[in-house]
This record gives structure tokens, sequence and C-alpha cells, in this order.
């Protein structure tokens, strides 16, 4: 069985991009994806919501498949993540802001943040799914 076509979009106002987050549950479901479809779902807003947060303006969201598996990568013109950022331990659990990513690598098989995305970064996370 073939892989589904991806799911994508771009957004000049990042801020609705969370809104989009139902739609990306119904997507996988569509695919017919089995898993952990709760986490896959935190794993988009995390991800989403630091670009909105720390990138405002325009970004993308792709899901891509690979023999069965779903890659999420959002990518926005956001400034660079250096390595300290991207390996950090979670933080404390009563703080509001710094444990996005580390709730990502969590849930995630795999997680990629590519600076080399011209004027930005791409941050890509196997989303904990497959094709049913």
């Amino acid at each position: 069985m073939p892989d589904p076509p991806s799911w994508r979009f771009e957004i000049q106002d990042s801020t609705t991009a969370l809104h989009r987050r139902e739609e990306f549950v119904r997507y996988l479901e569509t695919c017919g994806a089995a898993g952990d479809l709760a986490g896959a779902e935190l794993i988009f807003g995390e991800i989403v919501s630091n670009a909105v947060i720390h990138a405002p303006g325009p970004i993308g969201v792709v899901v891509s498949w690979s023999a069965g598996r779903a890659m999420l990568h959002v990518y926005d013109a956001g400034v660079p993540l250096d390595d300290s950022v991207v390996s950090k331990k979670a933080a404390d659990p009563l703080v509001e802001h710094g444990r996005g990513l580390a709730i990502v690598r969590e849930l995630s098989p795999g997680v990629i943040v590519d600076n080399a995305y011209p004027d930005g970064k791409t941050v890509s996370a196997e989303l904990p799914v497959r094709l049913a």
C-alpha cells in the first residue's frame, strides 16, 4: 500500500496556525494512522506554539510519510536554535516556558532541528503513529 499524500499549509499569520490542530488529527485519522494520536496532536501543538511565540510571522507545516511512518515538519523565519536549546533537559514542570522541545523529544521517536532553512529553521519530529 503506498504512503498517503502529504498534508501541508503555509500561513502568513502564525497565530492562526494552532486552529489547524483538529484538521491535522482528522488528516491522520483519514490516512488510517494508528498509535498515539493524542501524542501526535501534542507534538503538533508544541512545535507550532514555539513557532508562534518565538518566530512570529509566516510558518509552514508539512506532514510527510515514508514507509508508513509520519513526519511533521514546521518551518519558520525565526532565529536558528543552538544545540543547547535543542538538547536541554525538561524544565521544572511548574514553569510556563521551556518545556516544549523536551515534551516533543519524550513523545517522538526522533526530533531534528535544521537551521539551514533559508532565513529560519525547520523543526521535524517523527510522529508516534504509523499506517494501520
